[in-house]
């Protein structure tokens, strides 16, 4: 009885964290305009999440070919 109560509990908390990441989270699709790579990326409150081949400096994101200039952002619907 003990044990499936904290189960169930246990659950519970990990549906509550699964829906705090799920609404914060966003699919985004990056468009470098130097080298015309094109990836999705994830932004989690408006930041970056980590990832090799993207880096974010303020609120742009940069592409990791040497480019001086922002990658392009879409959203994806």
């Amino acid at each position: 009885m003990v044990l499936e109560l904290a189960g169930k509990e246990q659950i519970a908390a990990r549906r509550r964290v699964w829906q705090t990441l799920a609404v914060h989270t966003e699919e985004i699709t990056a468009f470098c305009p130097a080298c015309k790579t094109i990836e999705t990326i994830f932004l989690e409150d408006n930041l970056l999440m980590p990832t090799q081949r993207f880096c974010q400096r303020g609120s742009q994101i940069y592409h990791n070919c040497g480019s001086v200039r922002p990658c392009c952002l879409l959203g994806v619907y």
